[in-house]
């Protein structure tokens, strides 16, 4: 982000606010909206994160990580502080990519529903690496920043549910 947008950010300058709400609101949409089923439950969130940046914009250090990286956080936290209120994480057909590996099952093929139904039996950050990992796409740094734990952790988390998902869907006698 460049040093005038900053300044007049954090000056509170209507305009440059709106500039920087179009540049993002389509990504941070990306980011927030597979955390829901409503379209209209995404949007207050995404409302919630703009309000939250413009806020905090003074707590945004350029040395520290980039302007993507850190509302990118707070996007997901507001997501997650959300769904928490829901008490748990729904994750969609839309959310779930073709996952087509030939160790996961003997036809090399996970259906969306089977994963779905495993993912939702989970424990909450094992889920959500999990998610931000294959869904989103974050390297293990940035996941790491965004739910503020180590990065071997994020690998120790992730690993540990690709290990489950290989166990799990070559043992069918496994019941969730």
């Amino acid at each position: 982000m460049q040093t005038k947008t900053l300044q007049l950010l954090q000056q509170q300058d209507a305009t440059t606010q709106k500039r920087v709400y179009y540049q993002h609101c389509d990504r941070l949409m990306n980011v927030i909206l597979p955390y829901f089923e409503s379209v209209a439950d995404a949007e207050e969130v995404l409302q919630d994160t703009f309000l939250t940046i413009f806020d905090k914009i003074e707590t945004f250090n350029p040395q520290r990580g980039a302007f993507k990286s850190w509302t990118h956080r707070i996007a997901i936290n507001k997501a997650l502080m959300r769904v928490r209120k829901k008490k748990r994480i729904q994750f969609t057909d839309r959310d779930l990519k073709d996952v087509t590996t030939a160790e996961a099952t003997s036809n090399g093929h996970l259906g969306k529903a089977e994963i779905e139904r495993y993912l939702n039996t989970l424990p909450e950050k094992s889920a959500i690496v999990f998610r931000l990992k294959v869904i989103e796409e974050l390297s293990h740094q940035e996941i790491a920043e965004v739910l503020e734990i180590k990065t071997d952790a994020s690998r120790a988390i992730f690993s540990r549910v690709r290990k489950k998902l290989r166990t799990h869907f070559l043992n069918p006698k496994t019941t969730y």
